[in-house]
């Protein structure tokens, strides 16, 4: 047995110690499709979370208008209700 030979078990059979797995090669047109549907799969995404945006946005500005509306009748009930104060008095 030689010295810098490595134990080898008999139990397990001698796998190569590198594999490489060969990756399909693919068509020009099939790398262009693929890039296509990714770039329409990444737009869409981006899309939906503007549009996801814009819709919160729309809520929130909708609110604010409801408050400013109930600020306003707010302040026209008091303003006339002072108006009717100093009138009687």
């Amino acid at each position: 047995m030689e010295i810098n030979e490595e134990y080898h078990d008999p139990d397990y059979p001698d796998l190569p110690v590198c594999v490489k797995e060969e990756i399909p090669s693919l068509t020009e047109e099939e790398k262009l499709a693929k890039i296509k549907q990714i770039v329409r799969r990444e737009f869409r995404k981006e899309l939906d979370l503007r549009e996801d945006e814009v819709a919160l946005i729309d809520e929130r500005m909708t609110k604010a208008r409801r408050y400013l509306h109930q600020l306003r009748c707010a302040l026209v009930v008091n303003y006339y209700t002072e108006q009717r104060l100093q009138i009687s008095s």
